[in-house]
């Protein structure tokens, strides 16, 4: 469905279901076209970015139940950094997407952020 943001489209379903855990498969996947197609407000994108950097959203252990620790923080070469960075440049956000990539260490994201 998405070729050329396939990783960002794994990395956005896990979230989007991390932090919408009673949508179904259908409703998560409106979400993430949305998300990617640039047609979620920039303000959203914004807070879930944010959410994701401060650890909130969570892993489900069972139904109704979440962890009380929060997520770890991510490291310079997560594969999070430019699914967060897909996501900000697709809201409009691109000195938020320019301050993602700069996070990566590697060629693609220079070449990326030379390309905002």
């Amino acid at each position: 469905m998405f070729p050329k943001r396939s990783e960002s489209a794994k990395v956005w379903w896990d979230l989007l279901r991390r932090k919408f855990p009673d949508d179904g498969p259908a409703a998560t996947l409106k979400r993430l076209r949305a998300l990617l197609e640039g047609k979620t407000e920039a303000r959203t994108v914004k807070q879930w970015i944010e959410e994701v950097l401060q650890g909130k959203m969570r892993a489900r252990l069972e139904p109704g139940k979440y962890p009380t620790p929060p997520s770890p923080p991510l490291r310079a070469g997560d594969r999070h950094w430019p699914a967060l960075a897909d996501a900000a440049q697709a809201a409009g956000l691109d000195d938020l997407a320019g301050s993602l990539l700069e996070k990566v260490d590697t060629a693609e994201a220079l070449i990326r952020l030379g390309d905002l």
